[in-house]
């Protein structure tokens, strides 16, 4: 159970760290042509 926990865990750690990527290219490419400054500093925020 103990080895389940730890790679869920690894794949979560994972997916954050795509997200985190995934949500820094929209800030460069999405954000910035809508001038959406509130979602901005929310992301930033979390």
């Amino acid at each position: 159970m103990k080895n389940v926990k730890c790679i869920i865990y690894l794949l979560l750690q994972r997916l954050h760290i795509h997200f985190l990527i995934w949500s820094w290219y929209n800030l460069h490419t999405w954000f910035p042509c809508h001038g959406n400054v509130d979602l901005v500093s929310d992301i930033q925020i979390v």
